[in-house]
């Protein structure tokens, strides 16, 4: 299995005995229960009794969390990743709620039945140990950067009846507006973060003027990551991200959707505009000499592209990302290396 997320288990035919063989992971996937989610559907919910694993297999799922009466955002998962937080020798209740943001397909792993893998296969708990040590370091920052919010405003409210304070609260006021360009940019490729992405959409889709968001991601990423080391697949990324930011305008946003996907968003263009600048941005992905391309199974470094049109084919963040992300795995299904949407008549 490949997938993009936090947690993604890939059996190989070659494996030692020490690992999880193809087969096994075969009966493991056969003794799990599949389930389809419409948007904002819940998975699960904070505080229920857990002995369960899920394991997302499609789609995008928002976790958060619920306190003194509100809701905080913990962060997003998608394709691959592994849902649960991975304790699975005694019942406990869960720490969040998992709600689809998009249309979720996810397969549900009975905790007995994990266990039972878990025996026969001990090099598995490594996984789940990766899975659940990567999800906490975002959920702590995210949970930080909430607490740093919440305590700036109680400084800059102490501060208005003790004016022995306010130079204190001034630094506060500067440390917290590093922390929050902080929190709008990818640390690696220095482009948009998720976050960003969603609160462009957000406003954009309030206007009535016609934009474009296309989702795009490195073909066989995997490859390069494993025959090259994962140093190597951040520096291509990183090239990736500066060579598109250099032949888009001031206006338009790319942001880094999660592992090697990134979204695009041209505003005022047309569907044929979109189109055709696309495509142009494909080229010159795949003119650009990335290093080691010639190992990679098309024999070059390409993208995969869909895209989608507001307001003609879609009015809302949730369903542009969602016929956008249609279209990326059918440019996937169709060979990679192409764009799929925006086939309008006169290109």
């Amino acid at each position: 299995m490949t997938g993009k997320g936090l947690f993604v288990l890939s059996p190989d035919p070659t494996m030692t005995d020490s690992t999880m063989p193809i087969q096994a992971w075969r009966e493991l996937l056969g003794a799990a229960t599949f389930c389809n989610f419409e948007p904002d559907e819940l998975l699960y919910q904070q505080d229920a009794v857990r002995d369960s694993l899920w394991l997302v297999r499609g789609g995008t799922v928002e976790l958060y969390r619920s306190f003194f009466g509100e809701r905080h955002r913990l962060g997003y998962v998608s394709r691959g990743a592994l849902l649960g937080e991975g304790e699975l020798f005694a019942p406990h209740l869960r720490t969040c709620t998992a709600r689809a943001v998009t249309r979720v397909r996810a397969c549900e792993i009975d905790g007995q039945v994990a266990r039972r893998f878990l025996r026969r296969f001990p090099a598995l708990a490594l996984y789940f140990l990766r899975a659940t040590t990567h999800r906490s370091r975002d959920i702590e920052e995210s949970l930080v950067e909430q607490l740093v919010q919440r305590n700036l405003e109680i400084q800059m409210h102490s501060s208005r009846s003790d004016p022995h304070i306010r130079r204190r609260v001034k630094d506060l006021e500067q440390t917290n507006e590093h922390l929050n360009q902080l929190a709008w940019v990818d640390a690696l490729t220095g482009c948009g973060n998720r976050r960003a992405l969603e609160k462009v959409l957000e406003m954009a889709c309030e206007t009535p003027d016609s934009f474009a968001v296309a989702l795009f991601d490195v073909d066989h990423f995997k490859h390069y990551n494993d025959n090259n080391g994962h140093l190597e697949g951040d520096r291509a990324l990183q090239t990736l991200a500066r060579l598109l930011q250099r032949r888009l305008r001031a206006n338009d946003v790319l942001a880094r959707y999660g592992g090697e996907e990134f979204c695009l968003v041209l505003r005022d263009v047309s569907g044929p505009v979109a189109s055709v600048v696309c495509e142009r941005l494909r080229c010159a992905i795949t003119e650009f000499a990335f290093p080691f391309e010639a190992q990679q199974p098309l024999g070059d470094f390409t993208v995969s592209m869909g895209l989608a049109m507001y307001p003609a084919e879609a009015r809302t963040p949730t369903q542009l990302l969602k016929l956008s992300d249609e279209r990326l795995y059918e440019a996937k299904r169709q060979g990679r290396n192409r764009l799929v949407g925006g086939d309008y008549a006169g290109l």
